[in-house]
């Protein structure tokens, strides 16, 4: 394998390729949340319920058994998601 290959691949493990829907949401495939735990979000449960304040829900405030899609109730395993703000700096 070359070396921009590999780049490239690396590159893509790093970067998550996401679809952002008109509305904000990105569909959460189940897995460790894919950006810093310190990025502030939104997300939206199995149940349909959205939670999240727009201040102060850092997305590692969620159980990391709602982000694997392993939640002892699987009405809060995490489906979407919308990120509202960055994490500080």
């Amino acid at each position: 394998m070359s070396g921009a290959t590999r780049q490239g691949l690396t590159a893509r493990r790093i970067k998550p390729r996401v679809r952002i829907r008109a509305d904000g949401w990105i569909r959460h495939v189940p897995s460790p949340f894919p950006f810093s735990p310190k990025m502030l979000v939104e997300v939206m449960l199995a149940s349909g319920e959205v939670i999240g304040d727009h201040l102060s829900d850092y997305a590692g405030s969620y159980p990391d058994a709602w982000w694997r899609n392993q939640a002892p109730t699987g009405a809060n395993n995490i489906r979407l998601y919308r990120i509202v703000g960055e994490p500080p700096r």
